[in-house]
């Protein structure tokens, strides 16, 4: 609320005034408690989350010692899930499950990778969980309940040539990337698409920028984490029993191996 005040002598060429503002102070959101993870990092965590989490974490590590135990190598695919950056979450989990199946054929059916899309979390109250809910459970599945990711032989990193192969698929003979984006974004047909998509120009522009320029886990905070988690695992585990990292079809070396980066939703200690 706010209250002005005008006072004016007479006689005086000026006037003076004032004003008082009462504004009601606006009730903020609760701050999530911190929440520790298996290799001692921390995340804004909603408890209401947490039944959800266990729940996905339990079907992840059942699904990882099924593989295990049917002669299989398990890996996790690092890919990005959320529209960050000008993509979009759907086209997010084509890919994701395109390359799941891409790089399963390329293995000849003897490594199995873990695609995070399949294990979403569901709403609570009808509250969307963010990205501090997300990893602290994918620590927790990475890192396994020793914090040495014993579950896990590899893990992959989606890059741009991932996402090219993608769309690829799209391309007639003879075209480019860009030709496969556009034939991509014209054969969709959910009406959400069209209305947050198609229908906006900027959007629409982001969308191909996005894919054709930019789609990996270098835009991603929950693959930094990801990969901040892994980096850790490794250093714990040393020489000779490091769990092997690849970005875009690449192994890394030594020194990427070990190199931490930029964090993503991870809290600082």
């Amino acid at each position: 609320m706010s209250v002005c005040v005008a006072a004016v002598a007479l006689g005086f060429l000026a006037a003076t005034s004032f004003c008082t503002s009462q504004t009601a102070a606006q009730p903020q959101p609760p701050a999530k408690p911190r929440k520790q993870t298996v290799i001692g990092s921390y995340y804004a965590v909603d408890p209401r989350f947490e039944h959800a989490m266990q729940e996905r974490i339990d079907q992840a590590r059942r699904d990882l010692r099924a593989q295990r135990k049917a002669g299989r190598a398990t890996a996790y695919l690092s890919v990005p899930i959320s529209s960050r950056g000008g993509g979009w979450e759907r086209t997010n989990l084509e890919i994701s499950a395109f390359t799941k199946q891409r790089l399963e054929a390329r293995s000849g059916g003897t490594i199995w990778y873990l695609n995070p899309g399949e294990y979403q979390i569901v709403q609570v109250d009808g509250k969307e969980p963010d990205g501090g809910e997300f990893l602290w459970m994918w620590t927790e599945i990475l890192a396994g309940e020793d914090g040495l990711g014993k579950d896990f032989d590899m893990v992959y990193f989606l890059g741009p040539t991932d996402v090219a192969a993608f769309f690829a698929n799209y391309q007639r003979p003879g075209e480019r990337l860009t030709d496969g984006i556009q034939h991509y974004v014209e054969r969709q047909t959910s009406e959400e698409f069209k209305r947050a998509i198609l229908n906006d120009p900027e959007r629409l522009l982001a969308f191909r920028r996005f894919y054709h320029l930019r789609a990996s886990v270098a835009w991603s905070k929950g693959a930094h984490d990801e990969w901040n988690i892994f980096v850790r695992i490794n250093k714990k585990r040393g020489v000779g029993e490091q769990i092997p990292m690849l970005f875009d079809g690449r192994a890394l070396s030594p020194a990427e191996m070990e190199t931490e980066i930029e964090r993503g939703y991870e809290l600082k200690p």
